[in-house]
């Protein structure tokens, strides 16, 4: 890194995922029944590690964390260690002797949310009956108990032409902050796209929204939506108010449930475990996935943006749309061109985004007397670029393009009901090389080539990347997702003069690295080109 990293202001933990309400959005998936969390011993290891890096805020999270019974327990640990504490609650469980133990525990703030101004869309937005009248409820007793609390709400096409009025109203209930928070397809709001904003209707939000924090008497703040931060300032240069983007990797942490390191909570992308590392500092300053997004070495419009440095773009929202966390913000309208700072307008980003379409690698096994039949069909797909048979049980890998990853998953579905097994899809979540060169050098039939997948931990990926990048044998090298009964993420064409050429390179490497779980599939025979 060229600059000292930053620590973080704020870590969110996640002490359980249990919880009695049924959220259409939660991020968590949330529910009555959630038994994995941690015993108070581990959860306050992972308090003591996150003070002995930095005295920060930390806000209890979940779930709800007053499911948990030692709740006020951690909570005067996380003070005995110098911690300022937030906590954020669904308010269903809440009564004047939590507040007064939370008063005098010293907690900083509290977050409750509404959804909606009114109680049948709220009621069926967290799809709890009296949800509505039980937040109002637990809302009067904060205030009455002098607790200082914000108002969160999830922006959706349900609520994000209400804005004004939901301020409107934080500021009457003695909130000290209003916080909207843009829906992000995580958890259960997946399967949210009919009621996610448009690029339209999130720009328009975006401006409605600096208005409002520029006029409000109460603090305004945008969560999961970075592009705000360059809005604000463009809106109101001379304002003294501040907003901000995308604080992954910087300001913000989250800690899950099973105690690993995450950027937000949006992102179930681990940068390491502290029950197993034992140190939160660590795994923050030395992680590879942290420091990538720190580095902001983003591909596509996000990557030559002029306001790379103050918006960042939604790692998460680019990784739930591109498999991709590097990659841009989907959500974004705003673009500017890499000769220049001028700006194209909404239709020529969508056609942009057209001709830049998504693509995953798909493996499958099929039976040898169908391997024509299957052949055939895939490359009568006018999506698919590349067709290989390939000596391993998983023998037929193509390369699936779409426009979008709906139509990626709708296709391998079609597939796999199709020919009755199942199609692996294995998406990239990282361009490392790609050197048309090394193609034409290594081209079968003339020569010979391999597709080799490994399982690179975390601590040695950068370099182990690195290694095969720079072998002129390697023509393509790819991280991508995972699965549990795949578990590589590492992956390169190799191309030689015949297989034991390569079997030494695949030996050279592995034992240079100490990588256990590899693959070596030879290429039988091209299906298609």
């Amino acid at each position: 890194m060229d600059s000292p990293i930053k620590k973080p202001r704020v870590v969110a933990f996640e002490v359980t995922r249990r919880c009695q309400m049924n959220c259409v959005h939660c991020r968590a998936s949330a529910d009555a029944d959630f038994k994995d969390e941690l015993d108070t011993p581990r959860c306050k290891k992972i308090i003591k590690s996150i003070a002995d890096y930095n005295r920060c805020v930390l806000i209890f999270t979940g779930g709800e964390p007053f499911e948990r019974a030692d709740i006020f327990d951690l909570i005067d640990y996380a003070n005995s260690c110098g911690l300022m504490i937030s906590l954020a609650t669904c308010g269903y469980n809440f009564d004047r002797s939590k507040a007064e133990k939370l008063k005098k525990a010293g907690v900083l703030t509290l977050s409750f949310s509404l959804d909606s101004d009114e109680a049948s869309q709220h009621d069926n937005f967290r799809q709890t009956g009296g949800a509505f009248e039980k937040t109002l409820n637990a809302i009067d007793i904060a205030k009455n108990t002098g607790l200082k609390f914000q108002i969160n709400t999830t922006v959706t096409k349900l609520n994000f032409n209400k804005l004004d009025k939901f301020e409107k109203l934080a500021e009457n209930l003695g909130a000290y902050c209003f916080n909207p928070f843009m829906l992000v397809p995580a958890g259960r709001a997946k399967q949210l796209s009919d009621i996610a904003l448009t690029a339209r209707e999130h720009e328009k939000t975006l401006k409605t929204v600096a208005d409002l924090k520029e006029k409000s008497k109460i603090d305004v703040r945008f969560t999961c939506a970075p592009r705000f931060a360059p809005i604000f300032k463009e809106k109101y240069p001379a304002s003294k108010k501040k907003a901000f983007g995308c604080l992954a990797a910087g300001d913000f942490a989250f800690i899950s449930y099973a105690g690993d390191v995450q950027t937000c909570g949006f992102l179930n992308v681990s940068a390491g475990n502290i029950l197993q590392s034992g140190s939160f500092g660590q795994i923050w300053e030395n992680s590879d996935y942290l420091n990538s997004i720190r580095q902001k070495k983003f591909s596509g419009k996000c990557g030559y943006c002029n306001h790379i440095e103050i918006c960042g773009g939604c790692r998460a929202r680019a990784s739930a749309r591109n498999n991709d966390y590097l990659a841009s913000d989907p959500l974004c309208s705003y673009i500017n061109l890499p000769t220049g700072l001028a700006t194209v307008s909404l239709p020529k980003v969508a056609a942009m985004e057209k001709t830049n379409p998504v693509s995953t690698l798909v493996a499958a096994h099929i039976e040898e007397d169908k391997i024509s039949e299957v052949a055939h069909a895939i490359n009568s797909l006018a999506d698919v670029s590349h067709n290989y048979l390939r000596k391993h049980h998983y023998n037929l890998w193509f390369t699936l393009k779409a426009s979008d990853w709906s139509r990626i998953d709708r296709t391998v579905r079609d597939l796999s009901k199709k020919f009755k097994t199942e199609f692996l899809s294995l998406p990239t979540t990282r361009h490392r090389k790609l050197d048309s060169s090394a193609i034409k050098r290594h081209s079968p039939p003339d020569n010979y080539n391999a597709l080799f997948c490994c399982n690179a931990p975390a601590d040695i990926l950068e370099s182990a990347a690195k290694f095969l990048c720079d072998l002129p044998q390697v023509s393509h090298c790819y991280e991508r997702k995972t699965l549990p009964d795949w578990p590589y993420n590492l992956y390169v064409m190799m191309h030689e003069k015949d297989t034991m050429r390569i079997e030494k390179i695949v030996d050279d490497f592995v034992k240079k690295f100490g990588i256990k779980q590899f693959q070596v599939l030879h290429t039988v025979k091209s299906l298609k080109k």
